[in-house]
């Protein structure tokens, strides 16, 4: 006459989804590791769970040290990048300073032709020039001839 009621199961270790990141929405922000998730979680002592519908998955504050670690780590890969920025700016205008600055431009006004300079270097008065001034005036004086 009486039914007896049914056997209930406990119910399945199951997280809260709220509680849970799947590990393929984690992917989404951050690389997955070389040696995998099971490895790479391991040995930051972090478990992995099953969600509510049987997706790999951690724990949201674990999920949250994970990424703060990420965002850690690049800052301090903008602040390395930004040093060797600065000190390759540093070498390279020490190695600037180094440089020669060469011979004076050749002044454009003067006539400087390839006939004026072997006239005035066939001449003694090339070999005793001391200035640039004295071979351009000899230039031009040439150049008028």
């Amino acid at each position: 006459m009486f039914r007896t009621a049914p056997a209930i199961e406990p119910a399945p270790d199951v997280v809260v989804p709220a509680d849970v990141i799947p590990l393929s929405h984690l992917e989404l922000d951050l690389a997955t590791p070389v040696e995998g998730w099971t490895v790479f979680l391991a040995a930051r002592n972090i478990e992995i769970t099953l969600d509510d519908i049987g997706r790999m998955a951690v724990a949201r504050i674990d999920a949250r040290r994970l990424l703060t670690e990420k965002r850690e780590r690049e800052a301090e890969q903008a602040r390395r990048r930004k040093l060797a920025e600065a000190q390759a700016v540093a070498d390279d205008q020490i190695r600037r300073a180094q440089i020669w600055g060469g011979a004076p431009a050749v002044d454009r006004r003067a006539r400087w032709t390839s006939r004026n300079v072997m006239t005035v270097a066939r001449t003694n008065n090339g070999s005793k020039m001391k200035t640039n001034k004295e071979f351009e005036s000899a230039i031009t004086t040439s150049s008028s001839v």
